[in-house]
């Protein structure tokens, strides 16, 4: 295994454990000691965790080959998907602590600010962004680019079904682009798209072998 990809691995494992222990240590407090400042502390610990675990994965995928993709334990035991039921409980547990302590204590403006931009998807736009490759058709690219789609975009609540079919249709080329080409850019015509269906949402867990197939007769994926 190359050095580069074990290091990135290392790293996601060390940021997904760090990730796991965010709730359980909350709760050690006690409710005695439970106070706003520390539950938005905590939720920004957590959100800054889930962007590098989100970063690293993208590293992932890039890096390993699809073969190494189907034997090592972080991609065929969906790690991932994994640390993002652990990012969704934690931070719903938080936002539920801070809304019920909201009526409690005085929140200073700027504190309503930030949880508000928080809330919005705000702050996440304001992150790097990386570059989403291109997909052409070829069957050699299509899970590299799906898993890399699915990480930076399907995943997204924050972006509305309009925008995901946006940097979809940017995304791909050749033959694969006619594809979706007649496809108008709306909220219904995401998921009925093949490609769409193809790359799962939060919360969904489609085959990791769905792939859809060219309406011309070339596979690009199965």
């Amino acid at each position: 295994m190359a050095d580069g990809l074990q290091g990135l691995l290392t790293e996601q494992t060390a940021t997904i454990t760090t990730m796991k222990r965010v709730l359980p240590n909350f709760k050690k407090l006690g409710k005695a000691n439970v106070t706003q400042y520390k539950a938005k502390k905590r939720l920004e610990h957590m959100e800054a965790l889930w962007e590098k675990c989100q970063l690293l994965n993208v590293k992932l995928l890039q890096t390993a080959t699809a073969e190494k993709q189907r034997i090592i334990k972080y991609f065929t035991e969906e790690e991932f998907l994994a640390a993002e039921d652990v990012y969704n409980e934690t931070t719903d547990h938080l936002a539920d602590v801070i809304g019920k302590l909201s009526h409690h204590e005085p929140i200073a403006a700027s504190s309503v600010s930030d949880m508000s931009l928080k809330e919005s998807g705000t702050v996440a736009l304001q992150l790097p962004r990386i570059s989403l490759p291109k997909f052409s058709g070829n069957f050699t690219e299509w899970e590299n680019f799906r898993g890399i789609f699915e990480s930076l975009v399907a995943s997204k609540e924050s972006l509305s079904n309009s925008q995901k079919l946006h940097d979809l249709k940017a995304s791909v080329t050749g033959e694969a682009a006619l594809l979706i080409n007649h496809i108008q850019i709306a909220d219904t015509n995401y998921q009925s798209s093949d490609f769409g269906a193809a790359i799962p949402t939060r919360g969904a867990r489609a085959p990791r072998k769905a792939v859809p197939t060219m309406s011309v007769g070339q596979p690009i994926g199965r």
